[in-house]
């Protein structure tokens, strides 16, 4: 990676377990020259009032922190952050404790890392194993990684100590040239020949990152969990002395924590409510892209704690649906007649997904997307089910096959049983569960449930009447977009369609362009969908955290998950 125009990003964090199974390179970005003899205009954000989740929030509000995409180096859509370090138990601010800007916000990985050159004010003492240093691999989808010393922090995240606090945790001192080069190469960088089958590039410098640290906010609380806890085969957490570094079983404590999980301290007293979860909230920009985004950060989903000063709103608007991911984060979405793995990642510069055919990769800018001109797509986001759709008994009336229709006998769970089905099929097993496990039938027609009314939700019509009792429409109409699982009181789709564009990357990334914010930057990803930074734009974000719970719009949701 470079800080030229041209950089990738997709900060998505391997897990021990998910490293296995990458098998996407994301380098060799190529140059652009200033060849395109266009002229560009300076764009500006939208103000947050028009986005349609908004939530009410001041640069005074002490549950939020300041976010900004543009001002992180040179790269495209990056957003970041300042956040405040100190010695844990600190009592002297000037000699315990800096403050650090350009930190990458970044929804897809799990704590805090800062490159070490960065901390001059004091010297951390590192996290220990029987005498040994406690060191990290960490590795992300597009081929880097981050290897450093693990050591615990006092974290404020803002610019000052009077900003919300996670106390002693575990952070990442991000120094590819500890103890050496060769130690770190050996140790970190070729970890990526077995897991993905490339070396990694490892994040040497802030110069050559365009960063200073990546604050990771995702929906865990420790980076990797009992997969590090119990291997010590983990790739990920080691054990050094002097030259010598060997894989470590690391405790769910001596991991590079999530601080968004033990944000616990505001204005130096006790606070609770605020580590659920977190919403990101940025502006929208034009088509032609804009020349930074200011928005914030809040802290918790749907409780106020008690805090004392001015607290932002953090409650989900009405429209607001929710999509529970699996064990690894990932949630369903369904684009160009398949249904894949995907993930809400802000540190993603771009939107990354298995490019249609007619949707032509650059020729010095891969893997971004140049069309002719800017073109539209529409691809549907589903909560993680075991199978396609989930639950419910179909009682007589018009059944979920592809062409035909089930007369008498009772669908559950999986399986037509009983009656007479003419035209179409149903596929592939039966869920006694309630899941219906097979290929996708029609183009993600029909959802879980029983519909009284007699009327389906599909992906083009209209639902009318009727109580949708598994899948949880509850009464209201739905028109357009296809609808599964969840539970929405309002009478909102849940697994609603998403409209986005992709424009010709290389117009964007032209040096003579002054913008450095698009909603419509796009690459090639193979097998899964990345919901990258443009899905940000416009938009208030909610990401709920394993094991906590939050109530939106009614319903009690318990993480991971992720909310829009």
């Amino acid at each position: 990676m470079t800080t030229s125009r041209s950089a990738a990003f997709l900060r998505h964090q391997l897990l021990a377990a998910a490293a296995l199974v990458a098998s996407i390179a994301l380098t060799g970005c190529g140059s652009l020259s200033k060849s395109s003899g266009k002229s560009y205009t300076a764009g500006a954000a939208e103000q947050l009032s028009q986005n349609i989740n908004y939530l009410k929030v001041s640069s005074s509000d002490t549950n939020a922190m300041s976010v900004d995409v543009g001002v992180c180096g040179g790269t495209l859509n990056i957003p970041c952050a300042t956040v405040t370090i100190c010695q844990p138990g600190w009592t002297n601010a000037s000699t315990q404790c800096q403050t650090i800007n350009n930190i990458l916000l970044d929804t897809g990985s799990y704590g805090l890392r800062v490159f070490s050159s960065l901390v001059t004010n004091f010297t951390f003492t590192p996290e220990k194993s029987g005498g040994n240093d406690v060191a990290e691999c960490a590795s992300y989808l597009d081929g880097s990684a981050d290897w450093g010393q693990v050591a615990s922090a006092d974290v404020y995240l803002g610019s000052n100590t009077g900003a919300m606090e996670a106390a002693n945790v575990p952070i990442e001192l991000i120094n590819a040239g500890w103890p050496s080069t060769s130690v770190a190469t050996n140790t970190c960088a070729d970890e990526g020949n077995s897991a993905i089958g490339y070396p990694y590039t490892l994040d040497a410098t802030p110069a050559s990152t365009g960063f200073n640290g990546v604050l990771g906010v995702g929906l865990f609380n420790q980076d990797c969990g009992s997969t590090c806890s119990g291997s010590s085969n983990n790739s990920m957490y080691f054990t050094c002395s002097g030259s010598s570094c060997s894989g470590y079983a690391a405790p769910s404590g001596s991991q590079v924590s999530n601080p968004i999980a033990s944000l616990d301290y505001l204005n130096g007293g006790t606070v609770t409510g605020y580590n659920n979860g977190v919403a990101l909230e940025l502006p929208g920009v034009p088509t032609g892209g804009a020349v930074s985004a200011p928005g914030y950060l809040i802290f918790g989903i749907n409780s106020s704690g008690n805090g004392s000063g001015s607290i932002a709103d953090n409650t989900p608007g009405s429209r607001v649906m929710v999509y529970t991911t699996d064990s690894n984060g990932y949630m369903d979405t369904y684009f160009n007649g398949s249904i894949m793995s995907s993930f809400v990642d802000s540190g993603s510069n771009g939107l990354y997904f298995p490019g249609p055919s007619s949707l032509t990769v650059c020729s010095s800018l891969s893997p971004f997307f140049c069309p002719n001109s800017l073109t539209s797509y529409t691809a549907t986001d589903y909560p993680y089910t075991t199978g396609n759709y989930t639950g419910g008994t179909d009682t007589g009336g018009t059944d979920d096959n592809s062409s035909g229709t089930c007369t008498g006998g009772t669908y559950s769970g999986g399986a037509y049983s009983g009656g007479t089905c003419t035209g179409g099929s149903y596929s592939a097993g039966t869920d006694t569960g309630g899941t219906y496990s097979g290929s996708i039938p029609c183009a993600l027609g029909y959802a879980d449930g029983t519909d009284s009314g007699g009327t389906y939700y599909n992906s083009g019509g209209t639902c009318t009447g009727g109580t949708y009792a598994a899948g949880a429409y509850t009464g209201g109409t739905c028109t357009g977009g296809s609808y599964a699982g969840g539970t929405d009181s309002a009478g909102y789709c849940v697994g609603a369609n998403e409209t986005f564009s992709i424009d010709n990357a290389s117009d964007e990334f032209d040096s003579s362009n002054p913008n450095i914010v698009f909603n419509n930057l796009g690459g090639d990803l193979p097998g899964q969908f990345d919901w990258g930074l443009p899905f940000f734009l416009g938009r208030t974000i909610f990401i709920g955290i394993n094991g906590t719970s939050a109530t939106i719009n009614g319903t009690n949701y318990t993480g991971p998950y992720f909310a829009f």
